[in-house]
Protein backbone atom coordinates (compact mmCIF):
# COMPACT_ATOMS: atom_id res chain seq x y z
CA UNK A 1 0.00 0.00 0.00
CA UNK A 2 2.61 2.57 1.18
CA UNK A 3 4.39 1.64 -2.26
CA UNK A 4 1.24 2.57 -4.14
CA UNK A 5 0.80 5.75 -2.41
CA UNK A 6 4.35 6.37 -3.50
CA UNK A 7 3.59 6.01 -7.05
CA UNK A 8 0.63 8.07 -7.42
CA UNK A 9 2.16 11.04 -5.20
CA UNK A 10 5.43 10.78 -7.43
CA UNK A 11 3.12 10.91 -10.95
CA UNK A 12 1.51 13.79 -9.63
CA UNK A 13 4.60 15.26 -8.79
CA UNK A 14 5.39 14.58 -12.59
CA UNK A 15 7.35 17.75 -14.90
CA UNK A 16 6.72 17.79 -18.60
CA UNK A 17 10.68 17.36 -19.10
CA UNK A 18 10.36 13.77 -16.65
CA UNK A 19 9.89 11.42 -20.37
CA UNK A 20 9.72 8.27 -17.91
CA UNK A 21 7.35 9.82 -15.51
CA UNK A 22 4.76 10.78 -18.21
CA UNK A 23 5.08 7.12 -19.84
CA UNK A 24 4.05 5.60 -16.57
CA UNK A 25 1.54 7.78 -16.39
CA UNK A 26 -0.12 7.39 -19.70
CA UNK A 27 -0.15 3.45 -18.98
CA UNK A 28 -2.37 3.80 -16.24
CA UNK A 29 -4.83 5.56 -18.37
CA UNK A 30 -5.10 2.74 -21.13
CA UNK A 31 -5.55 0.54 -18.68
CA UNK A 32 -8.16 2.17 -16.96
CA UNK A 33 -10.26 3.97 -19.42
CA UNK A 34 -10.66 0.37 -21.51
CA UNK A 35 -11.81 -1.13 -18.07
CA UNK A 36 -14.55 1.14 -17.78
CA UNK A 37 -15.77 0.75 -21.04
CA UNK A 38 -15.94 -2.94 -20.84
CA UNK A 39 -17.87 -2.49 -17.73
CA UNK A 40 -20.18 -0.33 -19.20
CA UNK A 41 -21.05 -2.76 -21.85
CA UNK A 42 -21.84 -5.56 -19.74
CA UNK A 43 -24.30 -3.40 -17.40
CA UNK A 44 -26.25 -2.70 -20.76
CA UNK A 45 -25.95 -6.42 -21.68
CA UNK A 46 -27.77 -7.34 -18.50
CA UNK A 47 -30.19 -4.88 -18.91
CA UNK A 48 -31.21 -6.01 -22.08
CA UNK A 49 -31.30 -9.65 -21.49
CA UNK A 50 -33.42 -8.41 -18.13
CA UNK A 51 -35.73 -7.27 -20.72
CA UNK A 52 -36.15 -9.82 -22.56
CA UNK A 53 -36.50 -12.51 -20.49
CA UNK A 54 -39.13 -10.60 -18.68
CA UNK A 55 -40.98 -9.94 -21.66
CA UNK A 56 -40.83 -13.87 -22.41
CA UNK A 57 -42.44 -14.55 -19.09
CA UNK A 58 -45.55 -12.15 -19.92
CA UNK A 59 -46.14 -13.69 -23.25
CA UNK A 60 -46.17 -17.02 -21.36
CA UNK A 61 -48.65 -16.07 -18.86
CA UNK A 62 -50.99 -14.43 -21.66
CA UNK A 63 -50.95 -17.81 -24.05
CA UNK A 64 -53.23 -17.25 -27.16
CA UNK A 65 -52.79 -13.12 -27.57
CA UNK A 66 -49.97 -13.66 -29.88
CA UNK A 67 -50.53 -14.43 -33.34
CA UNK A 68 -54.07 -14.80 -32.78
CA UNK A 69 -56.41 -13.82 -36.38
CA UNK A 70 -59.66 -12.60 -36.04
CA UNK A 71 -62.40 -15.29 -36.56
CA UNK A 72 -65.92 -16.82 -36.07
CA UNK A 73 -65.82 -17.76 -32.49
CA UNK A 74 -65.09 -21.42 -31.93
CA UNK A 75 -68.23 -21.86 -29.20
CA UNK A 76 -70.39 -19.71 -30.83
CA UNK A 77 -73.06 -21.94 -32.94
CA UNK A 78 -73.37 -19.39 -35.79
CA UNK A 79 -71.03 -17.46 -37.66
CA UNK A 80 -71.98 -13.99 -38.33
CA UNK A 81 -70.30 -11.26 -40.77
CA UNK A 82 -71.22 -8.36 -42.52
CA UNK A 83 -71.10 -7.38 -46.13
CA UNK A 84 -73.22 -5.03 -48.75
CA UNK A 85 -75.84 -7.74 -48.91
CA UNK A 86 -76.45 -7.15 -45.10
CA UNK A 87 -75.87 -10.04 -42.01
CA UNK A 88 -75.36 -14.07 -42.83
CA UNK A 89 -75.80 -16.17 -40.13
CA UNK A 90 -74.60 -19.63 -40.97
CA UNK A 91 -75.17 -22.16 -38.76
CA UNK A 92 -72.55 -24.66 -37.97
CA UNK A 93 -73.41 -26.83 -35.42
CA UNK A 94 -76.44 -28.70 -36.31
CA UNK A 95 -76.31 -32.34 -36.95
CA UNK A 96 -78.58 -33.53 -39.65
CA UNK A 97 -80.17 -31.94 -42.06
CA UNK A 98 -83.27 -31.33 -41.67
CA UNK A 99 -82.20 -29.15 -38.34
CA UNK A 100 -79.34 -27.23 -40.88
CA UNK A 101 -82.16 -26.45 -43.45
CA UNK A 102 -84.55 -24.83 -40.36
CA UNK A 103 -81.87 -22.83 -39.64
CA UNK A 104 -80.31 -21.52 -42.44
CA UNK A 105 -84.10 -21.10 -43.93
CA UNK A 106 -84.61 -18.76 -40.84
CA UNK A 107 -81.48 -17.01 -41.73
CA UNK A 108 -82.36 -16.46 -45.47
CA UNK A 109 -85.86 -15.75 -45.21
CA UNK A 110 -85.46 -12.67 -47.00
CA UNK A 111 -84.00 -14.55 -50.38
CA UNK A 112 -86.30 -17.48 -50.00
CA UNK A 113 -88.57 -17.80 -53.50
CA UNK A 114 -91.36 -19.58 -53.70
CA UNK A 115 -90.78 -22.92 -56.29
CA UNK A 116 -94.29 -22.27 -57.44
CA UNK A 117 -92.91 -19.23 -59.57
CA UNK A 118 -90.86 -21.56 -61.30
CA UNK A 119 -92.30 -22.16 -65.12
CA UNK A 120 -92.25 -25.80 -65.67
CA UNK A 121 -90.26 -26.38 -68.50
CA UNK A 122 -86.71 -25.98 -67.32
CA UNK A 123 -83.74 -26.36 -70.27
CA UNK A 124 -80.91 -28.04 -69.02
CA UNK A 125 -77.51 -25.69 -69.47
CA UNK A 126 -74.87 -27.99 -67.38
CA UNK A 127 -73.91 -30.74 -65.08
CA UNK A 128 -71.95 -29.41 -62.55
CA UNK A 129 -70.18 -30.52 -59.66
CA UNK A 130 -72.69 -30.24 -57.50
CA UNK A 131 -76.14 -30.64 -59.61
CA UNK A 132 -77.71 -29.83 -62.39
CA UNK A 133 -77.66 -26.48 -63.99
CA UNK A 134 -81.19 -25.27 -65.86
CA UNK A 135 -82.29 -22.03 -67.49
CA UNK A 136 -85.95 -21.12 -66.32
CA UNK A 137 -88.63 -18.31 -66.49
CA UNK A 138 -89.81 -17.10 -62.78
CA UNK A 139 -93.16 -15.17 -62.64
CA UNK A 140 -92.52 -11.57 -60.96
CA UNK A 141 -95.98 -10.74 -60.35
CA UNK A 142 -96.89 -9.65 -64.27
CA UNK A 143 -97.61 -13.25 -66.27
CA UNK A 144 -96.84 -11.14 -69.29
CA UNK A 145 -93.43 -10.68 -68.21
CA UNK A 146 -91.32 -13.64 -66.66
CA UNK A 147 -87.89 -13.40 -65.92
CA UNK A 148 -85.28 -15.78 -67.04
CA UNK A 149 -83.42 -16.60 -64.42
CA UNK A 150 -80.38 -19.89 -64.23
CA UNK A 151 -81.26 -22.50 -61.66
CA UNK A 152 -78.08 -24.27 -59.73
CA UNK A 153 -79.33 -27.32 -58.30
CA UNK A 154 -77.84 -29.51 -55.44
CA UNK A 155 -77.70 -33.49 -56.26
CA UNK A 156 -79.68 -35.78 -54.18
CA UNK A 157 -78.93 -37.59 -52.46
CA UNK A 158 -76.87 -35.05 -50.44
CA UNK A 159 -75.10 -35.16 -46.90
CA UNK A 160 -75.11 -33.13 -44.38
CA UNK A 161 -70.87 -31.51 -45.46
CA UNK A 162 -72.88 -31.37 -49.51
CA UNK A 163 -76.05 -29.19 -47.87
CA UNK A 164 -73.76 -27.04 -45.32
CA UNK A 165 -71.37 -26.35 -48.52
CA UNK A 166 -74.11 -25.49 -50.96
CA UNK A 167 -75.58 -23.25 -48.24
CA UNK A 168 -72.37 -21.29 -47.93
CA UNK A 169 -72.16 -20.35 -51.62
CA UNK A 170 -75.47 -18.74 -51.24
CA UNK A 171 -74.20 -16.80 -48.04
CA UNK A 172 -71.52 -16.18 -50.09
CA UNK A 173 -73.14 -14.66 -53.07
CA UNK A 174 -75.46 -12.82 -50.40
CA UNK A 175 -72.36 -11.53 -48.74
CA UNK A 176 -70.92 -10.32 -52.35
CA UNK A 177 -74.20 -7.79 -52.72
CA UNK A 178 -74.76 -5.79 -55.95
CA UNK A 179 -72.34 -5.56 -58.75
CA UNK A 180 -72.26 -4.63 -62.73
CA UNK A 181 -70.03 -7.16 -62.67
CA UNK A 182 -70.94 -9.85 -61.02
CA UNK A 183 -73.61 -12.20 -61.75
CA UNK A 184 -76.57 -11.26 -59.20
CA UNK A 185 -78.31 -13.75 -56.84
CA UNK A 186 -82.28 -13.27 -57.32
CA UNK A 187 -83.50 -16.09 -54.53
CA UNK A 188 -82.67 -19.55 -53.16
CA UNK A 189 -84.72 -22.49 -52.10
CA UNK A 190 -83.60 -24.00 -49.07
CA UNK A 191 -86.66 -25.29 -47.04
CA UNK A 192 -86.64 -28.78 -48.23
CA UNK A 193 -84.68 -30.72 -50.64
CA UNK A 194 -83.59 -30.67 -53.24
CA UNK A 195 -81.92 -26.97 -52.56
CA UNK A 196 -82.28 -24.54 -55.44
CA UNK A 197 -80.19 -21.33 -56.06
CA UNK A 198 -81.50 -18.65 -58.01
CA UNK A 199 -79.20 -16.61 -60.41
CA UNK A 200 -79.34 -13.93 -63.08
CA UNK A 201 -79.52 -15.42 -66.22
CA UNK A 202 -76.33 -13.63 -68.44
CA UNK A 203 -77.69 -12.92 -72.12
CA UNK A 204 -73.79 -13.61 -73.40
CA UNK A 205 -73.58 -17.14 -71.57
CA UNK A 206 -70.03 -17.94 -69.68
CA UNK A 207 -67.15 -15.92 -69.62
CA UNK A 208 -64.64 -18.68 -71.45
CA UNK A 209 -67.53 -18.97 -74.28
CA UNK A 210 -67.75 -14.96 -74.77
CA UNK A 211 -63.69 -15.02 -75.31
CA UNK A 212 -63.77 -17.95 -77.85
CA UNK A 213 -66.74 -15.86 -79.59
CA UNK A 214 -64.15 -12.95 -79.86
CA UNK A 215 -61.41 -14.78 -80.76
CA UNK A 216 -63.39 -16.21 -83.73
CA UNK A 217 -64.48 -12.82 -84.90
CA UNK A 218 -61.43 -10.75 -84.60
CA UNK A 219 -60.00 -13.82 -86.19
CA UNK A 220 -62.06 -13.31 -89.38
CA UNK A 221 -63.71 -16.82 -88.93
CA UNK A 222 -67.33 -16.78 -89.46
CA UNK A 223 -69.96 -18.14 -86.75
CA UNK A 224 -73.02 -19.47 -87.70
CA UNK A 225 -75.33 -20.99 -85.15
CA UNK A 226 -72.19 -20.44 -82.42
CA UNK A 227 -70.11 -23.73 -84.73
CA UNK A 228 -67.09 -22.58 -86.71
Amino acid sequence: MGEKRGMARMLLECSLSDKLCVVQEQQYEVIIVPTLLVGLFLILLAVILWLFIREQRSQQQRPGIRGSAAGPPSRSPSWEATGRGGKVLVPLKETSVESFLRASTSALSKLQVPREQFSEVLEQIYNGSYGIIYRAKMCTGDPAKPKNIVLKTLKEPAGLHEVQDFVGRIQFYQYLGKHKNLVQLEGCCTDRLPLYMVLEDVAQGDLLSFLWTCRRVSSGVEVLGGKA
